[in-house]
């Protein structure tokens, strides 16, 4: 087995944050919906003000609303999501937690 250096940057968000100073492009995210308001929103700023670049939202699985989902996006096909500055990821909803590839 050789040694290699990952091919994107992985951090996991349980609470908004910055990612990244500098430009950069995301390349997948993946949302556990925790509340029926769990959702994701990737951010060219510094605070996550404005509008957001991508969104993502974790639907329930069930009519009662009593169980959330998870939900990936695979982002490399269209070669990710490019940022020009920043990469914040803006987190909503009780118990949610994202996980976001970037470059």
């Amino acid at each position: 087995m050789s040694n290699s250096i990952p091919k994107y940057n992985f951090t996991r968000v349980a609470t908004s944050a910055l990612l990244k100073t500098g430009a950069g492009r995301v390349m997948a995210v993946q949302l556990n919906g925790g509340s029926t308001a769990a959702s994701l929103a990737i951010h060219n700023t510094v605070d996550g003000s404005g509008t957001a670049i991508y969104e993502i939202a974790a639907p329930f699985t069930d009519d009662d609303a009593s169980a959330a989902s998870t939900v990936f996006a695979d982002l490399q096909s269209v070669e990710g999501v490019d940022l020009s500055a920043y990469i914040y990821a803006k987190l909503a909803g009780t118990g949610a937690v994202a996980y976001v590839w970037w470059t």
